[in-house]
């Protein structure tokens, strides 16, 4: 969890920066964590990209670099020259943003599980998940993507649906 000096207040910037070494292309890869969970899937889709582009206007994501760079807890000092030199020195050209992504929603579908329906419908997730995905999904991702002025950016998404967006939340703030 990100460090806050108020518990009440919204945790601001990315929920986590992790990094990774892509060998194919001999780069460093930066990856912030977003994660957005609401009931209506535009919303979450929606508000990842607001809080994406804001991190990116701002300068929150020059504070989340620096205070990354200066508390690492698993590298030795050596390991921590070669990240900064990638990060912010003379391989800095080597060196990717990407932006891991966890939409969740609620998805109406799951409403079938409490039916006599629920057999046919777990049968049938597959096929159901694939027409929503390119019926709503895929147009709405890609007018997200058309519109974002962040070009440079790599992204990947994990797009994760529930029976209740607001029940997970309330089981994994009782897990914490």
């Amino acid at each position: 969890m990100l460090i806050t000096t108020n518990p009440n207040d919204e945790r601001k910037g990315s929920d986590g920066v992790h990094i990774r070494w892509a060998a194919e292309g001999d780069l460093l890869e930066v990856i912030f964590a977003e994660a957005k969970l609401f009931k209506d899937f535009q919303s979450a889709l929606s508000r990842a990209f607001t809080s994406i582009t804001d991190f990116h206007n701002s300068a929150t994501k020059g504070l989340e670099i620096n205070y990354f760079l200066n508390t690492f807890s698993l590298l030795d000092a050596e390991q921590q020259q070669v990240i900064t030199s990638y990060v912010e020195g003379a391989n800095k050209g080597k060196c990717q943003e990407v932006h891991v992504c966890l939409i969740g929603h609620t998805w109406a579908e799951y409403e079938c599980l409490s039916t006599p329906e629920k057999k046919k419908f777990l049968a049938e997730f597959d096929a159901r998940y694939r027409v929503w995905a390119l019926a709503v999904l895929k147009p709405a991702l890609d007018a997200e993507l058309k519109a974002f002025t962040h070009s440079h950016l790599r992204f990947e998404f994990f797009f994760l649906p529930f029976a209740s967006v607001d029940n997970f939340r309330e089981l994994f703030l009782e897990s914490l």
